[in-house]
Order: C-alpha cells, then structure tokens, then sequence
C-alpha cells in the first residue's frame, strides 16, 4: 500500500457526458422489434400534430367563451379608481370613502379550469387596467402576515422577508441583497412605495388600449383572491379591514374568485366586514356551456379526422358530469385516446388531411397494405365485390392503393355530410317537448354513434310531435334547417336536398295566413249514407258510432298545409336515413375513430378502493416477488404485516376481537418455525405485537376498521357487511 506525497491536494467534480435521450414518445411508438420504422415515426409525427392542434383550439374555445365576462370586469376594474367609461357610471359616486371596489367573481365548480381562467384575466388586466396585480392563493396566506408579505413581493418584484429586530436591520445598511428586503410587511411600506412610482404616461400599455382621466395617474392596485372559499375567514376579514383603511391612499380594487355561490361572500364575512366592500358580480360561462362550444369545435366538425365512437364519449363525458366538470381534463382525455389510437392502430397513419393523403397512399408498404386487408370493414367490402374485383384487392397493392384512396375520400365525403346534417336534426328535434333526441347537439350525436337514429323511440316520438307543429313553427325550423345545409356550397347531392326544401318553404309561404278559412271545396265532405238504427242495445250503438267516426276520419281530405307538413318531414327522414348512418357501417372507419372505451375507464376513471383491495389481497401483483405467490385462501407468513392483517380480518364478523385478531397474526408469522414460542401460543412476542399495531392503525387509516365503544377490546369491521 502506497501513501501519497502530493503536497497539494483537491476535488475535481468530472460532469457526465451529456448524451441525448430518446423521447419517451418516441419509444412509445417503436415496432414490436424496438425499432423505429418510417410508418411509426409518421404516426407519431401526426399524433404530436393534431395533439397540438387539439389543445390551441380547446384553449381557444376557452377564451372565446370567457371573453364577454373578462371585457365586462376590465370596464369594471378601470372605472372602479375613476377611469372614464362610456358604459358604467363613476364609482366615485357609488362608493362611500372606506369602500372598496370589489368583482365577486363566480368561476364554476370546475376548479381544475380555474387556472387557465385566472392566468388569462391577469393578462388582459396587465394589458389593459393596470401591472399592479397581485394573485393569493389560499395556500400562501394562512395567516395575516403571510398574506402582506406575498402582497408587498409580488409588487416591488421583491422577496420580502420579516425584520425580527431593528438592530439586524440596521447593520445591512446598503447591503440589501437583490432578491430580499428586510422590511416589516405592512400597507404603509406599500403606500411609501406607491407615492414612488414615476407617472405613467397615458398610453402606458403600449398601444394595447390607451386610457385617459385619473387611469393615467394613478394605476390601480389589482389583488387576486382566489379560491375564496378556502381562505381563513380570519386572515380574510382582517386583510378587508386593512384595506378599507388605506383605501383613501391606494387604489386598491379586489377580484374574489369564488367556486361556489355569491352566498359564500356572506357566509365567510360579517356585516361589518362585507359593508365594508361595494360589490359587482361577474359569471362564467356554466361548464356544461364550455362543454358543448368545446365539442363543436372539436369533435363535431371534419376539420379533425380523429373522433371517438359513442361508449368511448360516452366514458369521458360521464367523467366530466359526474366527477369535475373540468373541460381541461375532458380535452386531456381526448388527448389520451389520440395516443391510445395512434399508438395501438397501425391504420391511423392515414388519419390526415385530404391535402397530403394521396401522396402518402401511395406510399404505403406491404405491412400497411396486409394491415388495410385485415381491417373488419374492408372485409366486409371486399365481400360486397366481385370475385375478379376481390382477387386483384387481395393480391394487386397498387390497385388496393387506388382503392383505398377513393374509401379515404367517401369518409371525408361522409363527415362533411353527416355533420350538417346532424346539425340540420338538432335544429328539428332541440325545443320539442320533452325533448326526445336531447336538448343538446352532444346528446344528439351520441345517440346516433351508437345505432341507427331512426329506429330508436325517441326519434319515433319526435316525429309524432313534429307533425302537430303550427305553419309558422315549421317555416322557422325549414330556415334553419336549410341555412345549415347551405354550409357546403361544393356539394352537389346537398345542394340538391336544400333546393327540395326551399321549394316546401316556398309553398308555405305561398299558402293564406294561419288564422284565414279554409277552402269549403277542398274541405267539403262526400256525402254518406247514415245506417238506419234499428232496435238494438248500448254495445252495438257504440260500436255503429265508432265505426261511423273512423269513417268519416278515412273520407276527410288534407289541408295544403297538412300535406307540405307531410312532405317537408318525409324528405327530413328521408335526409337522416341517408346521411346519419352510423360511423361503424363505413369502409376504413378503423383510421378516424377511436373504440377502446375500456382502456379509457381504467385509466381515467381510477377505483381506489379496488385497487387498494387488489394489492392487499394479492401484494405479488406489485410486488412481483416470487415468495409472496400463494395459493387462493391462504396466507404467507413472507407477506407484508399489513397484507397479513387485512386478510385475517376479512374472516372475522361485524366485531372483531383484537387479542384473538393477535393471536392469529402471531401464529401466521410463525408457521414453519420449530421454537419453544410455537408450543406456547400464549406468549405475546414484543415485536410481533408492535408490528401488529402498526399494522391494525394502517387499517384504520385505510377505512377498513374504526375503534368502538361497544366493547373496548373490539374493532368494528367498516366492509364488506361490517357494522
């Protein structure tokens, strides 16, 4: 062994050398060989694409939506401090001097959207009102203190740090670090720095949306609170308070977010506290809104060839209705089910606009081509075909190719028609009475990727109410029904519905006023010998005049307007069997639509509680030790303590006794063991019976058993039949 003589000595750090990492995208979507092939790397290429294109348009939407709101409290928020308004008036009139300006904004129950909601009205307002904004989250103001201090670091742009002592503070002198002031967190450093501010010039936003009056001088002080109801009413009635006293030096102006109903505001606040604020409320749109804007952007619309068939929507839109109403996640899932498709379906490359289809059809390989074979609905084409023609599918790839493109080509064909007319149906169907096809488009359109829409009971019985419709009724929906079938100018075979349509509306324009008499010739009745009545009883008068009535019903002719009704619902049923057939009926729809509903439950729509049951039942299912492997009933003693206990209390009844329950444990983990302990069951081991413990509050922290006061040497069973 050698000892070193170096007369210096030192640590060198040797970085690693950066190599570039595959993109676990990119993995995702490798061959069964691992190997990334020219088909795989396009479908991924596509995937990211339309992924892309999928969440700008969601968050579009989103904007869209909520721009109405955001325009009303951005007027709001500039005439709160005096800004000129043309729509409201000043609120120097309105607001006593200790008043503060306040926007109760009510954002939904949808509290996973409310960060996309939030961080756009901060930016409006940054562009538009004022840079003075200062965002709160429940979270970073659990107290009085916390709550200054984040006030005070987000507007000096600062990190404010509490002075303990005066000396401290007065040894750092000019010393102050640049990321931390030590000052006390207070409105009066506040004030100290506001009345430093240099004036703003009247255009300050930089062209964005110039203000004028007292806007140009004095900016206001914007504080955020969101997620009102999660605020300490302490901390929250307390900063209130502060900020009606310095309300005459700043211009201050909250926003209240609030998740569930203005009432929350007087829930959380006294009188005194809540006087203290002059109030305007401000709404979002209601989620299940969001919900349908973002659908018809989305999904109901060509412009995106990736769709989901009905049980795939069906899950995620039960997940939005009955779990967050969160429309951020819905598109998520949406996106999951893209990569899902892309992933597992070889034919989803061709799952891309009709401008590069063709040239890619072309290029297809062999292993697309088989895969094109294989697919059920071009089965079940080929079937249809002749034999020559079925031999040359089977065998010739460049005719298959051509084929293909043309089947590509009805699909397009195929949406563009069947969503104008979807709408065109919804337009009918949506005000009915009961509303037999839904009240919305979604509804709609679920019911008609599932089966044919004319053989349901709902279309039956809208049909039935549509034939009682008044003539004015009727020309309103014809207009609207023909406004959205005008939507494609290039389609000949529509265009050939619409002009059939107009020309039912013209003959219902055409005909005399709703209130005018009818014609007495077209009404007039033939005459009809009426039976002589002989001797008979009640039974057979009935009879004879029902069987008069039915007649006289049989001989009555239509009205003209009956009969445009009759026609104008026949060419409407005639238009849905044609253009509504269901997706699943269409050659090559395995490219478009996504069917795998289950794989979307079981990653989206998590069960805990099984999952729970499922690792404590079975732990080799995680685990993935071979030791833990046992038969259906028994019990390892190489299991975990936790494992071991919960299955010996699924023996028990409703009320297990715990030195019994203690007992059993012991006797588990000593199975196999020859010890003088086995022979005398009775002798508690210390450490067995700390682990037992342990292992019984981990049980309970789970929900599977609770203390009870019945019997104090007891635990109550919570599952499976427990009390």
């Amino acid at each position: 062994m050698t000892s070193t003589t170096s007369v210096s000595k030192g640590c060198f750090a040797f970085k690693p050398s950066v190599k570039k990492k595959k993109s676990n995208d990119e993995v995702c979507f490798q061959n069964e060989n691992g190997e990334v092939t020219r088909e795989s790397r396009l479908r991924f290429e596509t995937y990211q694409t339309l992924s892309q294109e999928l969440k700008t348009s969601a968050e579009a939407v989103h904007v869209e939506m909520n721009a109405q709101v955001f325009e009303k409290m951005i007027s709001f928020l500039s005439g709160a401090r005096g800004v000129a308004s043309d729509n409201l008036q000043s609120w120097a009139e309105r607001q006593r001097s200790n008043e503060i300006p306040t926007a109760a904004f009510v954002t939904g129950v949808n509290v996973a959207d409310h960060e996309v909601v939030f961080q756009t009205l901060t930016e409006r307002l940054r562009e538009s009102v004022t840079p003075h904004i200062v965002s709160l989250q429940p979270k970073e103001c659990r107290g009085l203190k916390q709550a200054v201090q984040k006030i005070l670091g987000t507007l000096l742009g600062r990190q404010i740090s509490c002075e303990d002592d005066e000396g401290e503070s007065d040894d750092l002198g000019d010393r102050k670090p640049l990321s931390a002031w030590r000052v006390l967190p207070s409105f009066s450093a506040l004030c100290n720095w506001y009345s430093s501010l240099p004036q703003p010039v009247s255009d300050h936003v930089k062209g964005k949306r110039k203000v004028s009056g007292r806007h140009s001088t004095t900016p206001p002080i914007v504080i955020i609170l969101r997620e009102l109801e999660s605020f300490p009413p302490r901390v929250l009635q307390d900063l209130i308070r502060i900020c009606s006293q310095y309300v005459d030096r700043l211009p201050l102006v909250l926003v209240l977010g609030i998740a569930t109903s203005p009432l929350a505001l007087h829930r959380l606040l006294p009188h005194s506290v809540s006087s203290l604020l002059c109030v305007e409320r401000f709404q979002t749109p209601p989620a299940t809104e969001l919900l349908s804007s973002t659908l018809d952007q989305l999904l109901l619309t060509d412009r995106f060839l990736f769709k989901l068939n009905g049980k795939a929507l069906q899950v995620l839109i039960g997940i939005f209705l009955y779990h967050d109403f969160s429309v951020r996640n819905f598109v998520k899932g949406l996106q999951f089910a893209m990569m899902e498709h892309f992933y597992e379906q070889p034919l989803s490359v061709l799952c891309m606009p009709p401008s590069s289809l063709k040239a890619h059809v072309k290029s297809l390989g062999p292993e697309l081509c088989e895969a094109v074979r294989q697919a059920p609905s071009f089965r079940r084409y080929v079937e249809g075909r002749k034999a020559s023609e079925q031999d040359r599918l089977l065998t010739d790839n460049e005719y298959l190719k051509d084929t293909v493109w043309i089947l590509l080509s009805e699909l397009h064909r195929y949406h563009r028609r069947f969503f104008l007319m979807l709408r065109g149906l919804h337009t009918f169907t949506h005000q009915l009475p009961g509303h037999p096809l839904g009240k919305q488009v979604r509804e709609l359109y679920c019911s008609v990727l599932e089966s044919p829409v004319w053989e349901s009971e709902g279309y039956s019985s809208a049909m039935h109410l549509l034939r009682m419709l008044a003539r004015d009724e009727l020309c309103c929906l014809l207009e609207s029904c023909v406004e959205q079938l005008s939507a494609a100018p290039t389609d000949p075979e529509l265009q050939g519905a619409v002009t059939s349509l107009q020309g039912v509306l013209q003959g219902l324009h055409a005909l005399g006023e709703p209130g005018e008499a009818p014609n007495v010739e077209e009404m007039a009745l033939p005459a009809q010998k009426v039976p002589v009545l002989g001797k008979t009883d009640l039974h057979q008068l009935q009879k004879t005049l029902m069987e008069m009535q039915a007649a006289k019903k049989q001989q009555k002719k239509s009205t003209p307007y009956e009969v445009l009704r009759t026609k104008a619902l026949d060419l409407l049923n005639d238009l849905v069997r044609k253009y509504l057939q269901p997706p699943e009926g269409q050659t090559l729809h395995e490219v478009s639509y996504f069917s795998d509903s289950s794989t979307l439950k079981q990653h989206l729509n998590a069960s805990p509680r099984a999952a729970i049951q499922m690792a404590l039942t079975n732990p080799y299912y995680y685990l993935q030790n071979k030791a833990l492997r046992s038969t259906e009933g028994s019990i390892t003693n190489m299991a975990p303590d936790l494992c071991i206990a919960y299955k010996l209390h699924l023996e028990c009844g409703c009320m297990i006794n715990l030195y019994d329950w203690l007992q059993a444990f012991q006797t588990v983990l000593q199975a196999g063991k020859d010890s003088e302990e086995a022979e005398t069951p009775h002798v508690i081991d210390q450490q067995i019976h700390a682990r037992f413990i342990r292992a019984v509050s981990e049980l309970q922290f789970l929900g599977f058993v609770k203390p009870t006061k019945r019997k104090t040497d007891h635990v109550a069973r919570l599952t499976w039949g427990g009390c």
